[in-house]
């Protein structure tokens, strides 16, 4: 439904723009970083896309990791990400105004949440396809 990303000792966290584009991101201290997911989308008939992120250790995750020792600080990279999902037997489709998006219900058909998220698993190399 949402995701919600903590701020991090050290760079990394990318996030994935409409475009296609790879934008790194710093958040703020005493700020959050929230983005739509799968089914916030659903439930907007796609009206809001969910957002992408990855996390990886890029040349300024190096220089910050090797700026901390010199520094005597910990180097442990903690994070602090919650995916925030709709109850399992829930259905998802388009609600209220959105329903009424042109062809917003056929790309978001009614879906148990549980299984919508099975196949994102699926989707993401998570879990393995059902048989």
């Amino acid at each position: 439904f949402i995701t919600i990303h903590g701020r991090s000792r050290f760079p990394g966290l990318n996030v994935w723009l409409a475009d296609g584009r790879r934008l790194p991101v710093s958040i703020p201290p005493g700020c959050l970083l929230c983005q739509a997911g799968k089914q916030l989308e659903w439930l907007t008939g796609g009206t809001v896309k969910a957002g992408m992120h990855e996390v990886v250790v890029s040349d300024a995750t190096v220089a910050a990791i090797a700026a901390a020792r010199a520094a005597g600080r910990c180097c442990w990279r903690v994070s602090s990400t919650v995916f925030s999902h709709i109850a399992s037997d829930q259905v998802l489709q388009p609600l209220g105004q959105f329903a009424a998006v042109p062809g917003a219900c056929d790309r978001y058909p009614p879906t148990p949440a549980g299984l919508q998220v099975q196949r994102e698993l699926e989707v993401i190399k998570l879990r393995r396809q059902s048989l």
